[in-house]
């Protein structure tokens, strides 16, 4: 969901679609993620933080953290350098 994001860089890497997004709309636009061509699509925002807050307008809304379903109205996220160590191939 992140092309550029680095493991290594002490950065929350964020992908997240503003507005309404029919499902029409919806599904094209999760299916070129898997190329990362959605960057540039209009609903699409790419942010890099260290702390996210997000509140959602329904308790219910489809998120997911890492690929992982969350349920939940109001989330936090904090990066916490040297937590993980990740090894991965240099560039």
């Amino acid at each position: 969901m992140c092309p550029d994001a680095d493991p290594c860089d002490g950065m929350l890497d964020v992908c997240y679609a503003c507005g309404p997004v029919p499902r029409a709309v919806a599904l094209p636009m999760f299916l070129s993620a898997k190329d990362g061509h959605h960057t540039k699509l209009p609903p699409v925002r790419m942010r890099r933080c260290r702390h996210a807050a997000l509140t959602l307008e329904e308790p219910n809304y489809p998120i997911q953290a890492d690929g992982e379903p969350v349920v939940a109205s109001r989330i936090e996220v904090d990066i916490l350098a040297g937590a993980l160590h990740v090894w991965h191939p240099t560039r």
